[in-house]
């Protein structure tokens, strides 16, 4: 409990003297959620503080409020990781898109939606599916 409390207390002191002044509650959670997280670099996104980091060898980014609710997470994965129905349907919309980036997004007040950024006939698209395979909207960049 002391060594927690002086490793949160070192990273808060650390995000002080660079800039980012992540309040103790945002950090204690981070701990709890996610301890040993590696490389963990911070950022103001949209009112909420977002670290991004390694832990257990995947890369994550998380969104905590300044009380320290936790308000979401996004982790880096495969396409071939994806549920089928949802590889199937990338297959037949977007035939010879090139894929750039697959990611698992949960959080505290909807369901998981796995998001596809994509580059078809020269648009880069953002797609996001639900575990079912369901396509519920498309961002263009």
């Amino acid at each position: 409990m002391k060594k927690s409390f002086l490793l949160s207390f070192f990273i808060l002191f650390c995000f002080s003297i660079f800039g980012l002044d992540v309040p103790g509650p945002v950090i204690k959670t981070f701990n709890d959620k996610y301890p040993g997280a590696k490389s963990v670099k911070w950022e103001m996104n949209e009112g909420a503080y977002e670290a991004e980091f390694k832990w257990k060898g995947v890369k994550y980014s998380a969104e905590f409020d300044a009380s320290g609710n936790w308000l979401l997470q996004t982790t880096e994965m495969k396409f071939k990781n994806l549920p089928m129905a949802i590889q199937r349907s990338i297959d037949s919309l977007y035939e010879g898109a090139k894929i750039k980036e697959v990611e698992l997004q949960e959080a505290a007040n909807q369901g998981p939606n796995y998001i596809i950024e994509l580059i078809f006939d020269t648009e880069e698209l953002e797609l996001y599916y639900t575990p079912s395979g369901e396509l519920v909207n498309i961002k263009k960049d």
